[in-house]
């Protein structure tokens, strides 16, 4: 009983700490759902039938922890652990405090995660963000219409990942979600702002914390070199159904010898059905985490589009089990209304967004980074890229591939 103690006090300071972080109801009733949920499996273990591994754990540090453009200076620490309730189960937690974002992330899974495993996940996330960027919705939203937003996130999600033949794999999945935003401001006192952009952002203000259910089916499959996926997920609120997306992401890698390797991507995302009082944050979101070169939050809209590739070159090797690897990304990508209507087959740098007529092009980004990999577990350590896009220059991080199956997935 005593292993089983010393976890629950592990799981009752996380808890403390979420609710410190997040003082307002999101942080309150998510470290107490986290709390009981937890003390739930530390009670399954607490007399085990046989004897289970010792707990291995190690650290994590990241760069973007002490810095990032979109979250400012500030510290950061997480830690990835197995054998914490059973033997083979894994662990996962990440807690940042920054300048413009404080998040907390807790992660238990029956076994290691990974494409075509079989076993359950439990997740939470804890967002806060103090200066989260809205442009409006849509490829016309301007960066010169940006509004400061101070918003929190709460995410509990409850995935079963089944391995099913020849490596393909299908994961249900549910989760209750809670957002609130609190205030907002233009980011130029100056500008005078579209009048749709402060409604929506009036109507979410005045709302309070909304809370939302979501559940949905992710399915892989292996190709050579690669993956095939599809996602779908329904969300309701208020008692009624209020969004039905479906995506499907496609990565093919190409080895060329010496470890180096091409990647190619496509990714679509549409929205089938959406309610009139969506609110913006449920739409697929197009940033620098799929296209180096823009900035966080830039753009959303009811489909989402990715086409890419990337370059990955050996720089050194260290120790025979790691690697460093410079990279260059080059990314064509877009946001629509209706991506079956509004879908251009051109290409536009910086384009003028109160001119699309007809259909809207895809607009081209670059970057250019490094990263440090685990050669034996293919594991991406930490990466920085520098983005090019027609509004500019924004460093930020880059995972060539993608996975439903990860802890966190940006896909979806």
């Amino acid at each position: 009983m005593t292993g089983a103690k010393i976890r629950l006090t592990t799981t009752q300071y996380a808890c403390r700490t979420i609710s410190t972080l997040f003082p307002s109801r999101i942080g309150c009733l998510a470290s107490s759902v986290a709390l009981a949920l937890l003390t739930v499996l530390a009670s399954l273990r607490a007399e085990p039938a046989v004897a289970q591994e010792s707990f291995e754990w190690y650290p994590i540090f990241k760069p973007a922890y002490f810095y990032s453009p979109s979250a400012g200076f500030g510290v950061g620490a997480g830690i990835d652990g197995r054998h914490l309730l059973a033997s083979g189960d894994a662990v996962r937690m990440r807690t940042r405090v920054q300048q413009f974002r404080q998040s907390t992330s807790l992660g238990w899974a029956s076994g290691r995660p990974g494409f075509g495993w079989s076993g359950w996940m439990v997740n939470l996330n804890l967002v806060r963000n103090l200066h989260e960027g809205f442009y409006g919705e849509g490829p016309s939203s301007a960066a010169a219409d940006e509004q400061v937003v101070h918003r929190q996130q709460a995410v509990l999600e409850l995935r079963r990942s089944q391995a099913i033949r020849a490596g393909a794999w299908i994961q249900p999945r549910i989760a209750v979600r809670l957002d609130h935003l609190l205030s907002f401001r233009s980011a130029d006192p100056k500008a005078t702002p579209r009048a749709e952009l402060t409604t929506e952002l009036r109507v979410r203000d005045d709302e309070g914390a909304r809370v939302s259910f979501e559940g949905g089916i992710d399915a892989g499959l292996p190709v050579p070199q690669g993956a095939f996926q599809v996602s779908s997920t329904l969300r309701a609120t208020d008692g009624s159904l209020v969004q039905a997306i479906v995506g499907v992401v496609v990565d093919r890698t190409w080895l060329l010898g010496n470890h180096r390797t091409i990647t190619a991507r496509l990714m679509l995302d549409r929205t089938v059905y959406r309610s009139d009082a969506i609110p913006y944050y449920f739409l697929p979101r197009l940033d620098d985490r799929l296209a180096p070169g823009l900035d966080r939050f830039r753009f959303y809209g009811n489909d989402r589009v990715v086409i890419g590739a990337t370059y990955v070159h050996p720089i050194v090797e260290i120790l025979k089990s790691h690697a460093y690897e410079g990279m260059v990304n080059f990314g064509l990508s877009q946001v629509y209304g209706d991506v079956l209507k509004d879908f251009g087959a051109r290409l536009a740098i910086a384009p003028d967004r109160t001119a699309f007529a007809g259909s809207v092009p895809l607009e081209p980004t670059m970057g250019i980074g490094s990263r440090l990999v685990s050669r034996q577990s293919g594991l991406e350590i930490v990466s920085v890229i520098l983005g090019f896009s027609g509004e500019g220059l924004q460093a930020g991080t880059l995972r060539i591939t993608q996975r439903l199956s990860d802890w966190y997935s940006v896909l979806r």
